[in-house]
């Protein structure tokens, strides 16, 4: 290896560690995953459980996530503009000169010289009714208590496109077919690309998937802009018992099972409405106790410090996925082209035959990534504590609550079958054919880029190594192309300019390319009750009525973290409200 290939080769892996990765999929809190709203903890904690041994209730709660930027972050990462927008440029934009965080216009059947911007607003709001109850046992100080939420949640990613430059420039002969490919046939915004799965008419029997997985909702129509779902979000059971009771409070452990009954991610579209955890069983234990540390009985006053905490095993379920390539984020939106033996004539010949070459097609990197995956989490828990002062019927309460899950472990079920015959490879900005000088017949060419969402490496307008860009200066291991006995391919018909070059031997993208990415989760919220429970010896029946808030602060690491990481830190900011009907008999 030369000494300029080494510093190139130094300068990537520098950049690299300070590309901030991304996420295709976000793992969020499920909504049953919320101790704030158990039944029998609230009795408990409010001093007035010895004379209710079982209860009934139901919770209507309203949830909105806030503060999208960290959501942003986790999706798209360091391409972001002003937190909330990225932009897209053609190779030719401003004659070269485009902004270095731009995406390449070229990878979605766009003009050369397209230029515009799309801006993300993601938002997710849930709609819960909860149904509740437990029982507890007089004499042994058993209980048992359950939560059954049903969810309808709306999810809406929000894309909204400007357009810059419409743009006026096609493609050259070689740059995706043997001739030119004019605007006509090319996509004229980014939706079309994104969201509605149009692709460019390339001609000569050229095929240009489109995409299938990680798609966005543009919010051109607000009918159409969001996601729904409505189900039931997961049935916990939690069974325990007092290990430890005192004039002043108590000590209980408990045993605890979630069993998933809301949907699974697909990864088509990007930001998907999810009703549950994506259908991991839990299991798991905890420990909640009270203090007494205020008893007024002259004027029926008493207050109360609870704290509850659990943690459960999150067990491997069933998920679909598409990925980013590693240390390049975002690649799931890059083009890949498709290589195999199947040769036309003329073909490659002597150091530039590679064995395989062009095969007039063409994927979004998410296609190739798309697959069922095993995920797991080796721990998801909650730490809540609340203090609860209790005036005769009345009751009011502060408290805070802690979710966290560890990152989960992703692998793929079976290897997506586009990358099971290696043989798909980065375009980035190409020449994929060259034509033979004496006769400008188009020669299938192997030429591989490791290029990024940002830009091919033929560095357009000028080229390098005294190179014009249609030579393909940039293409990996690089070898001036040849056919038949010596002949010269040159980059474009009428030999306007010099040989072309290919690859050989040509990368491919294989299964160890592909970064299984994951998220972790942590949040903090602070929320406050106010509660009526009226006292009366001659009924059967002991009402509670009770109304609430919930402010919660997603924590995100998106920031800091390295492409190379395995995981990132991603959770929403939520506020919430909510209101209680419970009876206690």
């Amino acid at each position: 290896m030369n000494k300029n290939k080494i510093m190139s080769t130094l300068l990537l892996a520098l950049v690299a560690t300070h590309l901030q990765a991304t996420v295709p999929y976000i793992g969020l809190r499920s909504q049953s995953n919320n101790d704030t709203r158990t039944l029998y903890e609230r009795r408990i904690s409010s001093g007035d459980y010895a004379t209710a041994r079982r209860e009934l209730g139901v919770t209507a709660m309203y949830q909105k996530s806030r503060a999208s930027t960290a959501v942003n972050h986790c999706l798209f990462g360091s391409d972001l503009f002003c937190d909330d927008t990225i932009l897209i440029q053609g190779s030719h934009f401003n004659d070269g000169a485009r902004n270095e965080r731009a995406w390449l216009a070229d990878y979605f059947g766009l003009p050369t010289d397209f230029a515009g911007q799309v801006s993300f607003n993601p938002t997710v709001k849930n709609s819960i009714a909860e149904l509740g109850g437990w029982y507890a046992c007089e004499h042994n100080g058993f209980f048992i208590d359950f939560q059954m939420p049903i969810v309808h949640t709306v999810a809406q990613l929000d894309v909204c496109e400007i357009m810059h430059n419409a743009g006026e420039l096609g493609y050259i002969d070689g740059y995706f077919t043997p001739d030119a490919v004019g605007t006509m046939n090319l996509l004229s915004s980014a939706q079309q690309f994104f969201e509605q799965q149009t692709t460019p008419n390339l001609g000569n029997g050229t095929i240009f998937h489109p995409l299938l997985a990680s798609r966005w909702l543009f919010s051109h129509d607000s009918c159409n802009s969001a996601q729904k779902q409505t189900r039931l979000s997961d049935v916990i059971i939690r069974a325990g018992y007092d290990a430890l009771t005192t004039d002043n409070g108590s000590l209980r452990v408990y045993a605890r099972v979630s069993a998933p009954a809301g949907n699974k991610p697909k990864g088509i579209f990007l930001f998907e409405p999810m009703v549950g955890n994506g259908g991991l069983w839990g299991v798991g234990g905890g420990i909640s106790g009270e203090w007494s540390f205020f008893n007024a009985q002259r004027c029926d006053a008493s207050g109360y410090f609870f704290i509850d905490g659990y943690a459960q095993h999150l067990f491997k379920g069933k998920q679909k996925c598409s990925f980013d390539l590693i240390g390049k984020p975002n690649s799931r939106y890059m083009l890949a082209q498709k290589l195999g033996i199947t040769r036309q004539e003329p073909s490659l010949s002597g150091a530039s035959d590679a064995g395989i070459e062009f095969q007039n097609e063409y994927a979004p990197v998410a296609n190739l990534t798309y697959g069922c995956i095993n995920v797991s989490a080796a721990i998801e828990g909650e730490l809540t504590a609340r203090v609860v002062g209790f005036c005769g019927a009345w009751q009011a309460a502060v408290g805070y609550n802690l979710w966290g899950r560890s990152a989960e472990k992703i692998s793929y079920r079976s290897t997506p079958h586009a990358l099971q015959d290696g043989l798909w490879a980065l375009k980035g900005d190409t020449q994929v054919i060259g034509f033979r000088i004496i006769d400008n017949e188009p020669v299938h060419l192997a030429a591989v880029q490791n290029a990024d969402i940002h830009s091919g490496t033929n560095r357009f307008p000028t080229g390098f190594d005294s190179l014009d860009p249609e030579q393909n200066p940039g293409a990996v291991n690089r070898v001036a192309a040849t056919t038949g006995a010596g002949i010269d391919v040159v980059a474009l018909p009428f030999a306007i300019v010099g040989q072309t070059n290919s690859s050989n031997p040509a990368p491919t993208i294989g299964l160890c390319d592909v970064a299984l990415r994951s998220t972790s989760g942590l949040s903090n919220s602070i929320f406050g009750y106010l509660a009526y429970t009226p006292t009366c010896d001659c009924w059967c029946i002991e009402p509670r009525v009770e109304v609430g808030a919930q402010a919660e602060f997603g924590s995100s690491s998106c920031a800091q973290a390295p492409s190379s990481c395995s995981s990132q830190r991603c959770a929403i900011s939520t506020w919430a409200v909510w209101a209680t009907l419970a009876l206690g008999f």
